[in-house]
């Protein structure tokens, strides 16, 4: 008698639990069902993974911009073997370092002043994330990136420039702190580990590419135009993030689903 009451009672147990979608998503297929019913149209998970793969290439452009040599230039003066020969470009000096008077120590601290907004932006947008959309805050972060470098190409002064470069910093947090988890929500199964590798590979190649940019506009066009290629770079970006229906971070709203429950 028991035994059947046991075998009902897991029978009954079967039809009124919600089945959950896959092995590590706790959601349950109906709240899986009402999340897919708000994806954008764009929306696949390899177009998520090539449009975060294009933005961290044109984040770290900026940086290997700022690192170019053409860019950054030389000092007045030069260094002391060029300083012996007293030649002119060597007595005015040219590029950034030129232009604003500045010695390789102030350039150095131009170069990592962008970590200070990012040790800031980093937690400030992942609290944001829980009252508001994560990929709004990506694109609010493209934004204030394309505005930095723009001031960087209008900077009147050095300070000027310090600030910006922080804004920037500001700026590349949000993608920094947001984009890997839509990663690890929308990445195929088993796929996940090597679909971070692809987006975390785009940081050097960024890098890299923007050496290579800097050093030939800046030679041929000067630095300020360097940053303001890289501004023009971040727009298109910016606008599609900040206009296209934007996306839910699944494990987010399985979170709140189940603060609601607990306190229902």
């Amino acid at each position: 008698m028991s035994a059947r009451v046991g075998q009902t009672s897991g029978t009954n147990e079967e039809e009124t639990t919600p089945l959950t979608i896959g092995e590590d998503d706790g959601m349950t297929r109906a709240d899986d069902e009402s999340y897919v019913e708000r994806l954008p149209k764009w929306f696949s998970p390899k177009r998520l993974l090539c449009l975060f793969c294009l933005v961290a290439i044109a984040l770290y452009v900026d940086r290997g911009v700022v690192s170019s040599a053409a860019v950054s230039g030389q000092p007045p003066g030069g260094n002391d073997d060029q300083a012996a020969s007293s030649s002119n470009a060597n007595a005015k000096g040219y590029g950034l370092q030129g232009e604003f008077n500045v010695d390789y120590a102030e350039y150095g601290v131009l170069q990592s002043v962008f970590v200070i907004g990012l040790l800031v932006g980093a937690p400030v947008f992942s609290e944001l994330s829980r009252s508001v959309n994560a990929f709004t805050l990506i694109a609010i972060g493209l934004g204030a990136c394309a505005v930095g470098d723009l001031g960087c190409a209008l900077s009147p002064n050095f300070r000027f420039l310090l600030l910006m470069r922080i804004i920037i910093g500001v700026g590349e947090a949000s993608f920094v702190a947001l984009a890997a988890p839509f990663i690890d929500d929308h990445a195929p199964k088993g796929m996940k580990t090597r679909w971070l590798s692809y987006l975390y590979l785009c940081v050097p190649f960024g890098v890299a590419l923007g050496i290579v940019y800097g050093g030939i506009v800046g030679t041929y066009l000067g630095w300020r135009f360097a940053f303001f290629g890289n501004a023009l770079l971040l727009v298109p970006l910016f606008a599609f993030c900040a206009t296209s229906e934007p996306i839910d971070l699944r494990k987010m709203k399985r979170s709140e689903t189940e603060q609601q429950q607990q306190q229902q």
